[in-house]
């Protein structure tokens, strides 16, 4: 049995989700709790990183949920794809983040929910192409 699934969000686990809190420099990752932060885990995009008990120890996301809002436009060309992880704060700084999370070798902040602003790690293609973390 592995010690990890990639399931797509489902409404406990979001629930879940949305009431982590960070403290210290990561204190503005964490969540509201609201319906509004539930309902964007759930809208498609997000897929709960689950442990062996079942229970959601980080979330994906990939292309516009992903991406920052910014004032430049541009931003984000056609091409690359946006990728967007969370981490659950009791896990953060144990060095699950790489590789635990199976996300390629990305690292990034622990995450956030109800404004994409939040998101612990956007991926885009900077001008000459490739990908960079922001």
């Amino acid at each position: 049995m592995t010690s990890h699934a990639i399931e797509p969000m489902r409404r406990p686990w979001a629930e879940a989700v949305s009431v982590w809190r960070y403290g210290g420099a990561y204190e503005m990752y964490s969540m509201d709790g609201s319906e509004a932060c539930v309902q964007e885990l759930l809208d498609g995009g997000y897929y709960a990183w689950l442990n062996k008990e079942g229970r959601p120890e980080g979330y994906f996301c990939f292309g516009p949920p992903a991406q920052i809002p910014t004032r430049e436009e541009g931003v984000y060309p056609a091409g690359p794809l946006d990728i967007g992880l969370g981490m659950a704060p009791e896990l953060c700084g144990t060095g699950k983040g790489n590789p635990g999370l199976p996300a390629g070798g990305l690292r990034g902040g622990p995450g956030g929910c109800s404004q994409k602003e939040r998101h612990g790690l956007h991926r885009h293609g900077p001008p000459g192409g490739g990908v960079r973390p922001c």
